[in-house]
């Protein structure tokens, strides 16, 4: 078990005050998700994406939080590049439906074009 006697330099700045919040809620028994995302922070300063998952106990005649966190920034990226990439693939099937119905090839060819290049944060001016 690894305990830690302040977590707060883990978490991204700007989350510190959301979790503390939810975790005095918890502690007043209110109703808090179990598991959330949120952007946190490697010992060495990188800023990475955390899972975690808390529950609350007892320990020692008191109560406390037995947190399981784990890095899912691959998972994050992988999600980014999927969401990308279904973009792209969206344009260009509706793209290809307005060649099919509209017979002019152009004004959705330049309409594909530019959003391709939205999509992939590129401009052709």
């Amino acid at each position: 078990m690894l305990e830690l006697p302040n977590i707060w330099g883990l978490i991204a700045p700007e989350e510190v005050a959301t979790i503390k919040a939810r975790m005095e809620r918890r502690y007043k028994g209110e109703t808090v998700a179990p598991q959330y995302e949120y952007p946190a922070l490697k010992r060495d300063g990188t800023r990475i994406w955390g899972d975690q998952r808390i529950t609350l106990i007892d320990w020692e005649g008191g109560p406390a939080s037995l947190v399981t966190a784990v890095d899912i920034t691959d998972r994050k990226r992988t999600e980014a590049e999927l969401k990308r990439r279904d973009a792209i693939l969206t344009a260009i099937s509706e793209a290809a439906s307005r060649v099919l119905s509209e017979g002019d090839w152009r004004a959705p060819v330049e309409a594909l074009l530019e959003r391709l290049g939205r999509e992939n944060g590129a401009s052709r001016s």
